[in-house]
């Protein structure tokens, strides 16, 4: 009897302990959707300033009761931060979904059209949200930093979802827990740490988690404001239709949206929507910001180590991959367009791709087979750099695989104690780190690959054959990599089945599968070893 009493204590420790940092984010979520009203108030959207009352109100109500009941539950450990990274995406994502959901069904029709740009001939966005599951879909885009949509014409949404959506992916970026952690401070120290690495962090730059929180938020910040004022800029330079405040509200949003690599865009078409080769290229410079490493940005900002750009693995590849990168793609596209065409899209999709950000500014749909395959892995499934907002297996893990394989073959040729010692970047690892190292790497790219081509079977199996292989290839990717970019089959159309494989993918993505994983072992064989 004293082993069962104990063993259904335990069991709701680690309830305790998940609910109530679960309760945590969703306290942290309703806040931003109480901020947000002032967005609402500003665009004089008045029945959207009633929709994110109600949806904080609703999210805050469900965070505090989890909060305030266990309020006394111990710091977690590492199995407790995973099921918190897991199962606690997946709900922020789901309340996340309710200010589409609830515009869609609470908004008067006649204010639903009063959206529409003048003269468009199509129905408002704002309708597809009346299915739950797209506006669940929607909420875990945003969350994730993916961009796949099914707001099919975005101008047609309200200022206040277009900023919601922006929002989500802006915060998604960083990381919904690590501000978590920063605002409520319910874990810190060891506990703190291991919130920290569940959300896929692995480099602290202070000594305590907290200071590097406030330094990774702060650096985040300050990236944004960059790339907002210089893409406002641009947009009131190369725009001359634009007026001030709408060039400071595409810039706003979009510097937040490619900061964080998410590629959610204000525009019907993305970046398609300009026309413009000037404004695409000049576009580049901040999707490869968002592509960088945040040690990185410490090293050169704080510490004025200029040295860190290119002593750092990570990005001197992003750099190599996207030199060599940008040909092979033209090569392989000039099988249908022109060089100049198949040059100034490789150019922008392959930065887009290998950054994760999203923006699309060509129909992939329409590439041919062998450029879609390229892209999907020579840039999506790589992705950019770890320590940074991207998705993707992150380029240090294909580094460290690659940098194994040819330290194995070369250890062929030394005796045991000859064998020598590797340098990553400037960390010099021995050889049972090296062997950790490529070990835990191969292991997550195994998982990568594995969910993906199980994912790949299901989506083709059920949209038919409407679509190519490397169609959906590329969807099962993007999505899975977090990137956004679409061949067309992201649509509200869709069938279900593949809405609920992308909703997995997204989901598994951002957190880089281990914590999901963690968490559905819990869910099934709960919590014992």
């Amino acid at each position: 009897m004293a082993t069962n009493d104990s063993f259904e204590l335990g069991r709701m420790s680690n309830l305790k302990i998940i609910l109530r940092n679960i309760g945590a984010l969703q306290l942290i979520q309703s806040g931003l959707m109480f901020a947000s009203i002032i967005v609402t108030l500003i665009f004089g959207e008045f029945y959207q300033a009633g929709i994110f009352f109600l949806s904080g109100l609703l999210t805050g109500t469900f965070g505090g009761i989890l909060y305030w009941v266990f309020s006394d539950a111990p710091d977690p450990k590492v199995k407790h931060a995973m099921i918190i990274a897991g199962l606690g995406w997946f709900i922020t994502a789901a309340f996340g979904s309710l200010p589409f959901f609830l515009t869609a069904y609470l908004t008067p029709t006649g204010v639903i059209e009063s959206y529409l740009p003048t003269g468009a001939t199509y129905s408002s966005s704002v309708y597809n949200f009346l299915n739950p599951l797209h506006a669940l879909f929607e909420g875990m885009s945003g969350w994730t930093t993916t961009g796949l949509t099914m707001a099919v014409h975005e101008p047609s949404l309200p200022r206040g979802l277009l900023w919601w959506r922006t929002l989500m992916q802006w915060i998604g970026g960083m990381g919904v827990i690590l501000l978590t952690v920063v605002v409520i401070r319910q874990a810190t120290g060891m506990s703190g740490y291991l919130l920290f690495q569940s959300e896929a962090r692995e480099r602290k730059l202070r000594p305590s988690v907290l200071g590097t929180l406030r330094e990774l938020w702060t650096l985040y910040l300050g990236v944004t404001i960059f790339a907002a004022i210089y893409l406002t800029v641009v947009l009131a330079i190369f725009e001359p239709d634009y007026t001030i405040s709408r060039a400071i509200w595409g810039g706003v949003t979009h510097a937040m949206t490619a900061i964080s690599t998410g590629g959610f865009s204000i525009l019907d078409n993305s970046i398609a929507t300009y026309q413009s080769y000037i404004i695409e290229v000049l576009y580049l410079p901040i999707m490869i910001l968002g592509g960088i490493a945040y040690p990185v940005y410490y090293a050169v900002i704080r510490e004025k180590d200029t040295s860190e750009l290119l002593q750092s693995p990570q990005t001197r590849w992003l750099i190599i991959l996207i030199v060599f990168g940008v040909p092979v793609l033209t090569l392989l596209s000039v099988l249908q367009y022109s060089t100049s065409i198949a040059f100034r899209q490789s150019l922008f999709q392959y930065i887009s791709g290998i950054t994760t950000t999203g923006f699309q500014s060509a129909p992939i749909g329409d590439w041919p087979a062998a450029a879609i395959v390229f892209i999907v892995a020579g840039a999506m499934v790589i992705g950019g750099s770890a320590g940074g907002t991207v998705g993707g297996i992150k380029i240090i893990r294909a580094y460290i695989i690659g940098k194994g394989f040819t330290w194995k073959i070369q250890n062929v040729f030394f005796t045991e104690h000859e064998i020598p010692e590797l340098n990553l970047g400037r960390e010099r690892l021995s050889r049972e780190e090296m062997n950790r190292e490529t070990t835990e790497a191969t292991l997550l790219v195994l998982f990568y690959i594995v969910t993906l081509i199980i994912s790949l079977i299901v989506l083709t199996s059920v949209v038919g054959d409407k679509y190519t292989l490397a169609d959906t290839l590329f969807e099962v990717a993007s999505a899975q990599s977090t990137v956004g970019l679409s061949s067309g089959i992201t649509d509200p159309t869709m069938p279900v089945a593949a809405e609920i494989v992308l909703i997995f993918q997204m989901w598994i993505g951002r957190l880089e599968i281990i914590p999901v994983l963690v968490f559905f072992r819990a869910l099934f064989l709960g919590f014992s070893r």
